[in-house]
């Protein structure tokens, strides 16, 4: 039974993916997944030898002790990884094009679509107005305007977007009146899923607590959120 849902776990990925992505996969999962479990069995294997030489017959106090230093290892393991911060994640495999997530672009396009934003130059001043009113209010400095995200500050008002997957992370943020903005994309997310806001934070300054409670959905996208 075990070997049947090993075997179905490793098939999922690829009825999932398909054929192209499933070496892409393969390989996020070997590098990071199997190392992580070689470590901790190579640490379980070293402690179980150590425990069987100072208690040589099997006894209760012989498996508390082997079950004891296993959960030790797996506790700092855990303790180790939280405190590594901005580790680079192989890329995910690619995905068919969606609404949101499937968009791919280099910050220097994304500077240009800031750019387009903040001064329009084929955009029409119809549109332009609608992409700058909000359209949802979530608290009285941030909403959601026609595609991008509007922030009101001490500083100004500031035209934001995110995104967001299992191996990447990245924020763009400009200023129109003021004139400055900045983008930034890594290829990290899941030990630290702030480190593009905070990137961006230490560039530009201003209010960070309204964009991070966005990206990490804690409004109420229905009655607004004070």
């Amino acid at each position: 039974m075990l070997a049947g849902a090993l075997g179905a776990s490793l098939l999922l990925p690829f009825f999932l993916l398909g054929p192209t992505g499933l070496f892409e996969f393969a390989w996020l999962v070997a590098g990071v997944g199997l190392g992580l479990v070689a470590l901790v069995a190579l640490a379980v294997w070293a402690g179980w030898i150590a425990i069987r030489r100072l208690i040589p017959r099997r006894s209760r106090t012989r498996l508390a002790l082997t079950l004891a230093w296993s959960g030790l290892v797996l506790a700092g393991l855990i303790l180790a990884a939280s405190r590594i911060a901005n580790l680079p994640v192989p890329r995910w495999p690619a995905a068919e094009a969606e609404a949101a997530g499937s968009a791919r672009a280099t910050a220097g396009d994304l500077a240009l679509f800031l750019l387009e934003l903040a001064e329009p130059q084929h955009l029409s001043a119809e549109l332009a107005a609608e992409l700058r009113t909000p359209q949802v209010q979530l608290s009285d400095r941030l909403a959601w305007g026609l595609g991008p995200g509007l922030l009101h500050s001490e500083q100004g008002q500031a035209l934001w977007q995110w995104g967001q997957h299992v191996d990447f992370q990245s924020i763009a943020i400009i200023y129109p009146d003021l004139g400055f903005g900045v983008v930034v994309c890594t290829n990290n997310d899941l030990l630290n899923p702030d480190v593009a806001l905070e990137i961006a934070h230490r560039a530009l300054g201003g209010p960070i607590e309204p964009l991070r409670r966005a990206i990490h959905l804690e409004y109420n996208y229905r009655e607004g959120d004070e």
